[in-house]
């Protein structure tokens, strides 16, 4: 080898230890950047054959050494894990939020809810039986009785608006669903045009897998990558990304009988050909099952307690006799739509002699009737356990979605956090990489000194004798 294919190699190797502490300040420097991977320096033999240059060197030993790729380090086994975890945390957290706003919905825990015009309500029956000649008690009751049906009609109106509001937030949601695949799309056609080794190239990859760690948050996606660099996305089998091009998905009304007894639509996701798609992950899935399953059921048993209340009340009340000697009244009218329409019967409404505190053939101050009404209070099957159990039952699916979100969370993080274990920064693997290549820029420079007095020895000193 001559001295001049010694100072080739040093100088490969001065070049690529140089541009591996580059390579490692990057890292370094992104060690907080979301969605940065490592990049890692993959180092080779230069080939003797094909590396041609001034100082060429043409024997065995070698020429040098050369970077092949600047690998962004992946696991894409560990991204697919962490991703359907993020699917599967979104899904819990929205239906906890859905749970949580049901129970807001209801009011049963909260002053002025229909627990407390019920209990108000039981109250001033047993009052009446105390006075059953009292104009103005009477009065009470009927406030009583009105209090106690707007208060069912505005628990049925906070689930409708809540019906109303979620859908459109699955709307929203479905709108970013396609703002990222469009823009992964775009990325996609941007990777394909650049080539291997150029150096943009990760941070597309770095941007791109990050929107589609947030396209996990909104729905369950498959993700299959090409081997062109691209990636195809599919939901429930639909492709939503393929060959650099996006297909959107939308939001629909659906027309279900079981809804429509409760005035309500079922809202669906579709393809861009109109085949409704099955999610059941992501905030959006979550959302779509509090939509068409959680607040529809929760209005469903709302009307049932509604119903019950009207339904006792009534039987006990229009077997009583009235101040005004009258009897087969209601003092509810159900309507319809059960707590949605639920009203004081015209029967009794503005009218407090009409109201029965006697019970048959009892004489008008009797309060049999007015007793028998405040006992269903403390009735086992009455109104108010009725409510009571619908309470506690959404108290216990909140305490049980609570425990779910916080389950997935954890997972999502733990599956996240090994993603970054084995793919992120490590300063302490940085700083190890650092001194290693500065040692070995040191040693190539030191190669390209002894190399420089070796062509000294033989430009001034040959030939020369006594020095």
């Amino acid at each position: 080898m001559s001295n001049f294919g010694g100072l080739s190699i040093a100088a490969t190797g001065l070049d690529v230890h140089r541009r591996r502490i580059e390579i490692i300040s990057g890292n370094i420097a992104n060690v907080n950047t979301p969605g940065y991977r490592r990049r890692v320096a993959d180092l080779g033999a230069l080939d003797v054959a094909g590396h041609v240059g001034l100082y060429a060197s043409g024997d065995e030993h070698g020429g040098g050494v050369e970077i092949r790729s600047i690998r962004r380090l992946e696991d894409f086994q560990l991204e697919q894990n962490a991703r359907a975890q993020r699917s599967t945390a979104g899904a819990a957290d929205a239906t906890l939020d859905v749970h949580r706003r049901i129970e807001e919905a209801i009011g049963g825990l909260t002053g002025g809810g229909i627990g407390d015009e019920l209990a108000t309500l039981w109250n001033s029956f047993d009052d009446l039986g105390n006075a059953p000649d009292d104009l103005a008690m009477r009065q009470i009751v009927l406030q009583n009785l009105d209090n106690t049906a707007t208060a069912f009609n505005q628990a049925s109106t906070n689930l409708i608006d809540l019906h109303t509001n979620e859908s459109l937030v699955v709307a929203d949601q479905v709108d970013e669903f396609n703002r990222l695949t469009d823009e992964i799309a775009s990325l996609d056609q941007d990777i394909l045009a650049s080539s291997q080794d150029d150096i943009g190239r990760n941070g597309l990859i770095d941007r791109r897998d990050q929107l589609i760690d947030e396209l996990s948050d909104l729905a369950p996606v498959t993700v299959a990558p090409q081997p062109d660099g691209q990636v195809e996305i599919t939901i429930d089998g639909f492709f939503v990304v393929s060959n650099g091009d996006q297909r959107t998905i939308g939001v629909e009304q659906v027309a279900d009988p079981a809804m429509a007894a409760l005035g309500l639509t079922r809202t669906a996701v579709v393809s861009s050909s109109g085949r409704e798609l099955r999610i059941e992950g992501g905030a959006i899935g979550g959302r779509l099952q509090a939509i068409n399953g959680l607040i529809p059921e929760a209005m469903g048993r709302l009307d049932t307690v509604a119903t019950e209340t009207a339904t006792q009340v009534n039987t006990i009340h229009s077997a009583g006799v009235g101040l005004d000697g009258g009897t087969g009244r209601d003092v509810f009218d159900l309507g319809a739509s059960g707590s949605r329409s639920i009203a004081v019967s015209a029967d009794v409404a503005s009218t407090p002699e009409a109201l029965a505190a006697a019970g048959a053939g009892a004489g008008p101050l009797d309060d049999g009737t007015a007793r028998a009404l405040a006992e269903l209070a403390e009735a086992p099957d009455g109104p108010r356990a009725a409510f009571d159990e619908f309470v506690t039952s959404v108290a216990g699916q909140v305490a049980a979605a609570t425990n779910r979100a916080e389950a997935t969370d954890m997972a999502s993080a733990t599956a996240i956090a090994l993603v970054q274990g084995a793919t992120g920064v490590s300063l302490d693997e940085e700083l190890t990489d650092l001194i290693t290549a500065q040692r070995s820029y040191e040693a190539a420079a030191r190669m390209i000194t002894a190399v420089d007095e070796l062509l000294d020895t033989i430009i001034n000193r040959t030939g020369v004798i006594g020095r």
